[in-house]
């Protein structure tokens, strides 16, 4: 996971979030310090993470979500403090 700021060269901040080679999605959780994560872990297990920016290094948590293959989409509304999940083609249980 890079981090870029426009204002510096090069990423701001660097580490791996997922150990999958899936492709990854993040989303900022508001105001707060912290980010959500959407990967897979080494088994291809899908997974998220929550990291927080103050210290990049290690996640807050990491948890599994199931051992499905699809892509989920995440997006955080600011306004009802929601975090929503999307996954098409699949319902959680």
């Amino acid at each position: 996971m890079h981090i870029v700021d426009p204002r510096q060269l090069g990423a701001a901040m660097i580490t791996q979030a997922h150990e999958g080679s899936k492709a990854q999605r993040l989303s900022w959780l508001g105001n707060s310090n912290n980010i959500i994560t959407h990967g897979w872990s080494a088994y291809n297990e899908r997974q998220f993470a929550v990291f927080d920016t103050r210290n990049i290094e290690t996640p807050l948590t990491i948890k599994k979500l199931d051992n499905n293959n699809l892509q989920a989409w995440i997006h955080y509304d600011d306004a009802c403090n929601v975090l929503y999940v999307i996954n098409k083609g699949h319902t959680l249980t």
